[in-house]
């Protein structure tokens, strides 16, 4: 059971600590009008400490109607050094600048998406912001004594804090003369509209260059994390011609299509399996392998990276977590999980990319492995850490958590994967 020890020194759940006890005071008011409420203090291996906050309610409620003690909650915590990691929330993708609520909680977003350059036509990635403004998620869930589908509304919070120095400032620049780009247009636009020409332009050009810098030290960062996950030859394949390419590859668990899609189909019967999803992205070592890939893109390597971190995404992998149902629909009793071990690479545009031989396979089957078991700290492009995102996702997952047992029968499997799917197409 290598895994639950390691699981078990590097998250302890404190029931009983002054921090955790001022919070649930704060909520006592909520508590009285029949909200219920949950708060758990977890460490992660000595490094970060994380309060997540969740308030439920069978009846329908609005963020403003418990806007008072969150917002008390996170002035009490931010005193003591905690941030807002995430919470339940809606995508505004139109008051990008500002949030259009008076709310104290908030967050600005960047996501990469796939699009059209207008002077070229070609598919690019584009990086967009947005807003994050709190809300309240609607969500069916099973009674646990009958099994009946009843409705849930849930809001969640989640603050961390580093408890050691760690650098995880993700390419900022330290120098005082290097504020946000967009702190030095903003002066430029207030200077142009004051009657100067010389000293906006002058402006501008910097805020240019700080972006410049600010996105070569992220891709710095990145691409360092990268090769935590070490160097692999791949193989690339157009048509009859195959060639090889040494790449740092990139894994990031899609844990919202998890939360969002996934388990609920699965959970409701629309998927007779469980399969989680990890894009699957590629750095070129060298000048030479960089040549293969835009080979095996057609020519086009530039519009396929990302500009914000250089990843190329080029497909995805899933790995099978159950081959059951959720529940024996017959006699109404829940199922474990039944997982397979088998792991599949797809890709939607071009033909899939394999592992040149079964050594390279082997090294990505361990690699997979070490990482479920924690053995890496390895920060994803999301900013997330491995790790800490599979046991928050499926692990601490109110609907259909995954048990230690479960997890650890998951691990045991996919050291039995058949490698020959990941090596032959």
């Amino acid at each position: 059971m290598r895994y639950l020890k390691t699981y078990n020194e590097a998250v302890g759940v404190k029931l009983k600590s002054e921090l955790k006890s001022t919070v649930e005071d704060l909520l006592i008011e909520l508590r009285d009008e029949e909200f219920i409420t949950k708060v758990s203090q977890i460490d992660y291996h000595s490094q970060k400490e994380r309060v997540k906050v969740t308030i439920t309610s069978s009846r329908e409620f609005t963020y403003r109607d418990i806007k008072p003690q969150i917002e008390s909650v996170w002035s009490y915590l931010n005193s003591e050094g905690f941030r807002i990691e995430h919470f339940t929330c809606v995508e505004d993708w139109e008051n990008v600048e500002e949030p259009e609520d008076d709310f104290t909680i908030h967050q600005k977003g960047i996501t990469h998406i796939w699009g059209t350059d207008p002077s070229t036509s070609k598919v690019t990635s584009i990086d967009t912001e947005f807003q994050r403004r709190p809300s309240i998620r609607i969500q069916p869930i099973h009674d646990p004594e009958n099994f009946d589908r009843i409705q849930k509304w849930i809001f969640e919070i989640i603050f961390t804090k580093n408890k050691i120095e760690v650098d995880r400032t993700r390419g900022r620049l330290s120098t005082n003369e290097e504020l946000k780009p967009q702190t030095y247009l903003s002066a430029a636009d207030k200077l142009s509209n004051m009657g100067h020409i010389k000293r906006p332009e002058q402006l501008r050009a910097w805020a240019t260059i700080v972006k410049e810098r600010e996105t070569d030290a992220r891709k710095k960062v990145v691409l360092e994390e990268a090769k935590k996950l070490g160097q692999f030859q791949l193989r690339f394949t157009k048509g009859s011609e195959i060639k090889f390419a040494n790449c740092y590859i990139q894994l990031w668990h899609n844990s919202d299509y998890y939360t969002g899609e996934l388990l609920p189909d699965w959970m409701n019967f629309d998927r007779h399996n469980l399969w989680p999803q990890f894009m699957f992205g590629i750095h070129p070592v060298s000048e030479e392998d960089a040549e293969v890939v835009d080979w095996y893109l057609r020519g086009e390597i530039k519009s396929y990276t990302n500009s914000m971190n250089g990843i190329i995404w080029i497909q995805d992998v899933y790995i099978n977590l159950s081959t059951g149902a959720y529940k024996d629909e017959e006699n109404n009793v829940k199922l474990p999980l039944t997982p397979s071990g088998v792991v599949s690479i797809e890709s939607s545009e071009f033909s899939e990319v394999y592992f040149s031989n079964r050594r390279e396979a082997i090294k990505f089957k361990n690699l997979l492995i070490a990482l479920f078991e924690g053995d890496i700290d390895y920060i994803q492009p999301n900013n997330k850490d491995f790790k800490e995102d599979i046991i928050e996702t499926w692990c601490e997952n109110d609907e259909r958590p995954v048990e230690l047992s479960e997890l650890e029968d998951f691990i045991d499997k996919l050291r039995m994967t058949n490698l020959n799917k990941l090596y032959r197409d």
